[in-house]
């Protein structure tokens, strides 16, 4: 959130990585963990800090959309540095999609999970399941263009 007086971060909005050559600051929190009023150090700790907002999305505000969204969020910071932390929240994500009958949308995180186990876990197995799961979703809602467009692996075009 900018301060709008002086054109700065907010304090509350920058996070604090060391690198090789000291601390680097990255200004942006996702609005879901603002209000929570965390300090964020690694992708870790920003993984747990949206798991935490999507569990009082859930159980507090009776908000399980915001939630989905906010597991999403948690998919995205953990996914290069704790890919099994990533699979898991997009998976709860991706169920909350499909029961609402959401499937285009589920297609394309299932898509990304796919990647996930594919690429950083190694698990095939899991990645041509889901891979072919995300084929299913496409095809049922008619979006093949856009599915072998993105993605040539799921069929010959």
């Amino acid at each position: 959130m900018d301060d709008k007086r002086n054109g700065r971060a907010h304090p509350s909005c920058i996070i604090k990585q060391q690198t090789h050559f000291g601390w680097r600051s990255k200004v942006h929190i996702p609005s879901p963990i603002q209000p929570l009023g965390l300090t964020i150090s690694t992708d870790k700790e920003a993984g747990q800090a949206f798991e935490k907002a999507a569990n009082i999305q859930t159980t507090k505000l009776n908000e399980p959309d915001d939630a989905a969204n906010t597991l999403t969020e948690a998919f995205k910071v953990y996914r290069k540095t704790d890919p099994l932390d990533a699979a898991r929240c997009l998976d709860v994500a991706i169920n909350h999609y499909t029961s609402k009958g959401n499937f285009r949308r589920a297609a394309t995180h299932k898509q990304n999970l796919a990647e996930v186990y594919e690429t950083e876990i190694g698990d095939m197995k899991k990645a041509m399941e889901s891979y072919e799961l995300a084929a299913s979703w496409f095809e049922s809602d008619n979006a093949e263009a856009y599915l072998y467009s993105k993605h040539p692996r799921f069929g010959l075009g």
